[in-house]
């Protein structure tokens, strides 16, 4: 059996992307409701609220998990 540590990545990736000097990071989710995608959402908001980066509900998108699904949601941050 698998296990994946969806807040913890979530947080990995956005305490990068502030390391590189990035202040507006979006987050593009999966379906609202889906476990995964609250537990990636947790994680993001409390990388964000630890060095002071802007929560913006505006820069968070939920999504269908595919590829269609990703590339409307990253037009939607535009």
């Amino acid at each position: 059996m698998i296990n994946v540590d969806d807040r913890y990545g979530a947080r990995q990736a956005v305490d990068y992307l502030a390391s590189a000097g990035h202040k507006q990071i979006a987050f593009i989710a999966g379906p609202e409701y889906e476990r995964g995608s609250q537990e990636r959402l947790a994680g993001y908001q409390e990388s964000m609220t630890s060095p002071n980066l802007p929560l913006r509900d505006d820069l968070v998108v939920y999504c269908v998990p595919d590829s269609e699904g990703g590339y409307s949601a990253a037009w939607l941050l535009f």
